[in-house]
């Protein structure tokens, strides 16, 4: 808006007959009335919200597949953010709640991020962690299945093409190397082939991606302006 510039609202009231002007001051105010006059955040340029994932190879995941294929109206409005592993997406959840109180001034801007983390000991545990700090925004944080990592959610067939490759018997024999550097390359390796499979069909992907994709459309709302 141009420096110096001012909003207002003109509301009609039908009982008193009049119409009442409101001036808008709060950035939360500007955003609601563009909620009631049918624009998104995502008209603005801007994200509706925002999914924390533990790791990159869950990020190009859903950004490139899942989001796109089976949740378009999130497509372009949620951002994926990867964190650097499980105890990472505690502080980059703290890091955007302070951006939204610095930036907008506003808490309920908070309510637009979503955390979603592994379904193993590590994950369930970061889960209640975030629960137990955040009370009031339990409902933000969720889990994948339990024991279950993205990768469990990839065609299988080049899951185990890829195994096969790599003179692995079990995807879980891959995610419990305890070689972390290794265990990472190879997962970087796996999501690279999968994504390289992306101009198959739709049914390619979806036995195997149903879960998840189930799983996000429950817990996340693509959220008004």
């Amino acid at each position: 808006a141009i420096e110096g510039s001012k909003i207002f609202e003109v509301v009609e009231d039908p009982e008193e007959h009049e119409s009442k002007v409101s001036e808008l001051i709060s950035t939360g105010d500007r955003q609601q009335l563009l909620s009631r006059l049918g624009y998104t955040l995502g008209d603005l340029g801007l994200y509706d919200g925002f999914i924390i994932t533990e790791e990159s190879s869950a990020e190009a995941y859903l950004s490139q597949i899942v989001i796109p294929r089976f949740l378009p109206k999130m497509r372009g409005r949620i951002k994926i953010i990867a964190s650097n592993g499980a105890d990472d997406t505690k502080k980059r959840y703290g890091m955007m709640e302070k951006l939204y109180l610095f930036q907008y001034l506003n808490e309920g801007y908070s309510r637009r991020t979503w955390v979603l983390l592994d379904g193993d000991e590590k994950g369930i545990q970061i889960l209640s962690d975030l629960r137990e700090q955040f009370p009031e925004r339990r409902e933000f944080f969720f889990s994948l299945d339990e024991k279950r990592q993205i990768e469990h959610y990839y065609p299988a067939d080049i899951v185990e093409k890829f195994l096969s490759k790599e003179g692995l018997n079990s995807l879980d024999e891959l995610l419990a190397l305890r070689d972390k550097k290794k265990r990472r390359e190879l997962k970087i390796e796996l999501v690279r082939e999968v994504l390289a499979h992306s101009d198959r069909e739709d049914g390619f992907f979806w036995e195997d991606a149903k879960g998840l994709v189930n799983l996000i459309a429950d817990k996340v709302s693509v959220p008004a302006c």
